[in-house]
């Protein structure tokens, strides 16, 4: 073929077009699967961590501290964005604790559907593998 690759035989060019095709809608139906994640954190789980005396009465990604104060920081400020426009040096360390609960969720959302699938299906999605001495291959253990 000249780039490299080697000349796929008839059978193999249809299974390679699969395997992308399978890719793609992987990818497509993962990017709707953390969508709704994220959503299920933001619109759901946040609020009520959110009203929780220290946290005081702002959305969470909204949270943050302010480093140093702009020109006209003496006033404080109300939001996130208002800091950054008077130039005011700022850690947001609410963006970064809904992305650490985004994350744990998706985990725990992902862990929970795989034990469902291995109850109802018999097949457990999560398998114990070892790797042969000989050749690196995985190998699913029985149990």
């Amino acid at each position: 073929m000249g780039d490299g690759e080697p000349e796929l035989s008839e059978k193999e060019e249809p299974e390679k077009k699969k395997r992308k095709t399978g890719k793609g809608n992987g990818r497509k139906i993962a990017s709707s699967f953390t969508a709704v994640v994220n959503s299920l954190v933001s619109d759901v789980l946040l609020p009520p961590i959110s009203l929780l005396p220290f946290m005081s009465h702002r959305n969470l990604p909204e949270k943050f501290w302010v480093l140093r104060k702009g020109p006209h920081g003496d006033e404080g400020y109300n939001t996130l964005n208002q800091a950054a426009e008077d130039g005011a040096v700022t850690m947001a360390y609410g963006v970064f604790l809904d992305k650490i609960f985004t994350f744990l969720s998706l985990g725990i959302v992902l862990y929970a559907i795989a034990q469902i699938y291995g109850v109802l299906s018999k097949d457990s999605i999560i398998k114990n593998t070892v790797k042969c001495p000989l050749n690196d291959a995985s190998i699913a253990l029985a149990g």
